[in-house]
């Protein structure tokens, strides 16, 4: 999965608040391909309503982000002469403390024997290190996040009723010569929120790797290899008995590219990779794939690229031997990314290829009219093995919107809003629907100087329970905070 680093649909405001590597991990905004690029076997990079809703805990405390580097030619200001006496030549770190008060009524419906409070007063410091430098022909770009949030009230409702940790952690490496490209990106995320599918409060582990070798063979051709491992790990925390789940999704390819016209690239590929799933110590989902793809990549103005394929794939999955989705089966998609502007961006991706089970869609919009002005939205349908149940395969359908403005010089106000539906999928059809899922956020920040900002935040959505049945309620979330950031 590639990886970009971008604004969260949630991402609380104020000087320093910007989202972290999780949402690049899980939920970033889309990564635009290149006029003469392709795009990798079934990627979705969209964010989704169920990974921002899981992050949502720590974008409006500045738990494990970053503060904004200051811009080239910019006036120092004191908090920059500051985090001057942190930076010790390419390594750098930033911290921030932020504590104020909460109120949320999430979680009664999941676990009714606890007695819990609705309001805490909390705590959360942070600190972030990154490092960065070309060490002869290898461009190197490491950056690691950490931040703790703590209720001073163990009872209450959104606490695990203790300290809750969230890490994220991010590697980069590029070599380039004159025939031999190397790439390299490696994530790693933990932490603790609340997950809709599960129903509940959840500790997960997230690491990706995505790897790409490219040697030029001549002026007009290249080969290379490239692989991806994606693995997610799922435990309870509430103690409800819900089973840990592991879940690891693995790629690889080699292919030949020939580039036709300055214009159109033509590219072979052999692939192959699978899925496995993993419920409480039980094996789940097995399925494997192996598939065969002519890829066009055609760019007939320098702001607009299609990105078409067509082949023959082999699909296999452990409990389903009468699928249709099993066997040889046809493998296609479109992938188109307009670009008019440097302040506005589209891609959009249709198509069945790897291991995915029905078509895959995805629509991802970015608009930065002005300075201050952010408009972000993403449409999707995926399908992937479930996070709770064994044998389940899940497909979720789903919009996030969000819109960022800085209403006046200090102050800047933020909507997010979402809706997600989710059914099973057996043997490649669609059964059991569940009720539609919404959620909604509004903030609003004051800069109050430097290094010294206030946040209030709330949201409001619709949860199923710990059982998987949809209708158990609106839940709310509210706070207000003041955070200090160097």
């Amino acid at each position: 999965m590639a990886v970009r680093f971008s604004h969260h649909p949630l991402t609380a405001l104020g000087r320093g608040l910007t989202s972290g590597p999780w949402t690049s991990l899980f939920v970033g905004g889309v990564v635009f391909l290149p006029i003469m690029g392709f795009h990798p076997v079934g990627a979705q990079t969209v964010s989704t309503v169920r990974e921002s809703e899981f992050r949502s805990r720590w974008t409006d405390y500045q738990v494990d982000r970053a503060k904004e580097k200051q811009k080239e030619n910019e006036t120092l200001t004191t908090a920059d002469y500051i985090s001057k006496f942190t930076q010790f030549g390419p390594l750098e770190f930033h911290g921030g403390l932020s504590s104020g008060w909460e109120y949320s009524n999430e979680n009664y419906q999941i676990n009714s024997n606890r007695q819990t409070t609705s309001t805490s007063f909390f705590l959360a410091p942070s600190l972030l290190a990154f490092y960065k430098k070309d060490i002869g022909t290898w461009s190197l770009d490491a950056q690691y996040s950490v931040g703790w949030l703590y209720y001073l009230d163990p009872n209450y409702v959104g606490s695990s009723g203790d300290i809750t940790t969230s890490q994220t952690a991010n590697l980069s490496l590029l070599r380039m010569n004159d025939r031999v490209t190397i790439r390299s990106t490696t994530g790693a995320s933990s932490g603790t929120g609340f997950d809709i599918e599960r129903g509940q409060n959840t500790d997960r582990l997230s690491v990706s790797e995505t790897f790409t070798v490219e040697y030029q063979l001549t002026d007009y051709m290249r080969t290379g290899v490239s692989g991806s491992v994606n693995y997610d790990s799922y435990s309870s925390v509430d103690g409800n008995g819900t089973q840990d789940n592991e879940n690891i999704r693995y790629s690889g390819s080699v292919f030949v590219d020939n580039f036709w016209t300055d214009k159109t690239a033509y590219r072979l590929e052999i692939s192959s990779g699978g899925d496995t799933q993993k419920n409480g110590g039980v094996n789940g989902i097995e399925r494997t794939y192996s598939q065969a793809v002519i890829r066009v990549n055609w760019g007939p103005t320098s702001k607009l690229a299609f990105t078409g394929s067509l082949g023959a794939g082999v699909r296999d999955q452990n409990q389903d031997s009468n699928s249709n989705q099993t066997g040889l089966r046809t493998v296609f998609s479109l992938t188109t990314v307009y670009t008019p502007s440097e302040k506005t961006s589209a891609r959009l991706y249709f198509g069945v290829e790897g291991s995915a089970s029905l078509p895959e869609f995805s629509l991802a919009l970015n608009w930065h009219p002005r300075e201050f002005t952010f408009v972000e939205l993403s449409i999707y349908q995926q399908t992937g093995v479930t996070s709770l149940n064994t044998f389940d395969e899940r497909l979720s359908k789903g919009v996030l919107g969000s819109f960022r403005q800085r209403l006046f010089s200090r102050l800047d106000g933020s909507i997010s809003a979402g809706y997600e539906q989710n059914a099973t999928v057996i043997n490649g059809d669609v059964a059991n629907e569940e009720d539609p899922y919404y959620f909604l956020s509004l903030a609003l920040g004051w800069k109050i100087n430097d290094y010294l900002n206030w946040q209030g935040t709330i949201r409001t959505s619709t949860r199923q329970n710990v059982s998987g049945i949809s209708g158990s309620g609106e839940q709310t979330r509210a706070s207000l905070s003041l955070s200090l950031t160097f």
